[in-house]
């Protein structure tokens, strides 16, 4: 039997479960490995718009998908919130925005962030991260999200943390003049318990205006760059090879940057860092100026190969595919899906309209929306908040003498809605048969029901709440009849 929910009020937490697939993702990266990346894939979803809510959400040890409706600055609580694991951290729409530093709780696990807009002014304080990966931390996919004037790093995994792939993002500074410094990987030299972890993926984003450095740098890990695209002209360099690590440099398209990569070699005591990277005409393109760096040895024959699978855009593309595609925007498939069938009001001419429909079958399904009107209002008004994740709906009116009509559509994760699905009509009390009108064909349902005071009984023809069918409900019935 599926669960019915209501609506009701300005932040709306939608207290049903997903099935496994509704927000699973494949990565193209190492966020795929360890059993995969799946974030707050079958828990709750909650829409947020306040910093304390938000930090309820993210760091329970439940399951949830946390949607960010509008901009939540975390100044108020700390500047910094800890994420837990299994948590899917999303943007409603391209205005969602956090302001502070997302962290994470030690150990965490199997968290998802996108479609966000992350920016973080402060300078020089432990919370100066846009999102801060560290402390054991593992299997994080962050995606679609635009970063801009960090204080310290845009996005910094450290500290043992692992299975991380970044992609689709955007990162700039508008105001900030210094450190500049985007993506930061391993964060000291001396901290050899990172080997064996800090492995990331970083494909199709795109290191922008006013970008300084570290795209990424990388201490001990492996690091697998592909398909990003460079322009930030004014840079001092590109890819920081430090310590012990081993980075994979494939179709990437670096327009008129400086210094490809830069020497963080320079330890004797520390074991070297090499970087192998891929030529010839759908390899990296070094265009407008842009030279390779001379002082190192190209690897790219002996540097770590992916245990996962993955699909590279040739070099000459990449320009022109990641930039009308990263950050928090919401572009490619333009495909709607189909329009829901099967829609229809379970039970008619009770005090409330539940609506049941067939689900979509479309593998990149976000959800539904049910919208409404009236024959004295024919605007369509959209009746839940966030969208829908079951395929059924129980439209809480409150007004028991008029018609109500109904369609449900279906949107994708690319915010594609589809056609209308058939109209239903629901709402005008006594209308049992679901006819359009109240006669003497309903009277039945009503008769069978009268003075009883069981309240699981007559719950769906108890219009005031006092638990039996009586005089009032009958009433209402008889001010319905024939209209």
């Amino acid at each position: 039997m599926k669960r019915t929910f209501l609506v009701i009020g300005l932040i709306v937490i939608s207290l049903f479960y997903l099935t496994s697939s509704a927000f699973a993702v494949t990565t193209d990266g190492w966020a795929d490995m360890n059993g995969g990346t799946t974030g707050g894939a079958g828990g709750t979803v909650v829409t947020v718009s306040t910093p304390g809510d938000f930090n309820d959400y993210i760091s329970s040890p439940d399951t949830y998908i946390v949607q960010v409706s509008g901009t939540i600055d975390l100044t108020p609580i700390g500047y910094k919130v800890y994420i837990a694991s299994n948590k899917t951290v999303m943007g409603t729409d391209t205005n969602s925005k956090i302001i502070g530093n997302l962290a994470f709780q030690q150990y965490a696990s199997n968290v998802i962030i996108k479609n966000l807009t992350i920016t973080n002014p402060t300078v020089g304080e432990d919370h100066s991260d846009g999102i801060s990966v560290k402390e054991n931390v593992s299997n994080i996919f962050i995606t679609h999200c635009t970063f801009y004037d960090c204080g310290d790093g845009c996005l910094d995994i450290t500290e043992e943390s692992d299975f991380v792939t970044v992609s689709w993002c955007k990162f700039y500074y508008v105001n900030q003049l210094w450190h500049n410094n985007s993506c930061l990987v391993g964060h000291s030299n001396d901290n050899t318990d990172d080997i064996g972890h800090l492995r990331v993926t970083f494909h199709h984003n795109w290191w922008s205006t006013k970008c300084m450095e570290r795209m990424p740098r990388v201490r001990y890990g492996l690091a697998h760059v592909y398909n990003n695209y460079y322009d930030c002209h004014t840079n001092t360099y590109c890819v920081g090879v430090g310590v012990g690590c081993q980075i994979r440099y494939e179709n990437n398209y670096l327009d008129n940057v400086n210094q490809t990569w830069y020497n963080w070699n320079n330890y004797p005591t520390y074991p070297m860092g090499i970087i192998g990277w891929n030529t010839g005409p759908t390899g990296n393109q070094f265009v407008n100026g842009t030279t390779v760096s001379t002082w190192a040895p190209n690897d790219y024959n002996s540097v770590f190969v992916p245990p996962y699978p993955y699909t590279m855009d040739d070099g000459p593309d990449v320009k022109d595919i990641v930039m009308p595609c990263a950050g928090n925007v919401f572009c490619g498939d333009t495909t709607p899906p189909a329009a829901p069938t099967g829609l229809t009001v379970t039970a008619p001419g009770e005090a409330n309209v539940p609506l049941d429909w067939n689900d979509n079958s479309e593998p990149d399904l976000a959800g539904y929306n049910v919208y409404s009107w009236t024959d004295a209002d024919a605007n369509h008004i959209k009746l839940n908040s966030s969208l829908l994740t079951n395929s059924d709906y129980t439209d809480d009116i409150t007004t028991h003498d008029t018609m109500y009509y109904y369609v449900v559509t279906a949107v994708d994760t690319n915010s594609n809605e589809s056609d209308d699905s058939s109209e239903v009509f629901g709402g005008l009390y006594g209308d049992f048969t679901g006819n359009g009108i109240v006669e003497i064909d309903d009277l039945p349902d009503l008769l069978d029901l009268w003075l009883q005071s069981d309240c699981g009984l007559t719950a769906g023809l108890d219009l005031d709440d006092d638990c039996i069918v009586n005089a009032y409900e009958f009433s209402v019935l008889g001010n319905n009849w024939r209209k």
